[in-house]
């Protein structure tokens, strides 16, 4: 690949990520969102949380003991698995 292409391409991913934060900042500002958000100028929450990507998912024991943390889409088999650990260490 040349350093052209390269350079257009990125260009491409970056508009498109913004286009897409844009997006969900609007959303959010209409109340569209049906999941608890919250504002974080400083990191502080992603920092304390671990967090690295969206989405991300906290599996907590009924203690409030943090048991795991899955990067990326949870399906129902990860779910159940995660489950299974929690509800094993009860």
């Amino acid at each position: 690949m040349n350093r052209t292409s390269s350079s257009a391409t990125s260009t491409s991913t970056l508009r498109s990520r913004a286009t897409s934060t844009r997006c969900w900042r609007a959303a959010l500002s209409a109340g569209l969102a049906t999941w608890a958000t919250v504002s974080d100028p400083n990191g502080s929450i992603k920092q304390a949380y671990r967090v690295v990507a969206r989405p991300q998912s906290y599996f907590i024991d009924r203690d409030g003991i943090l048991r795991s943390i899955q990067i990326g889409e949870v399906g129902d088999a990860d779910f159940e698995r995660q489950f299974d650990l929690i509800k094993g260490g009860e």
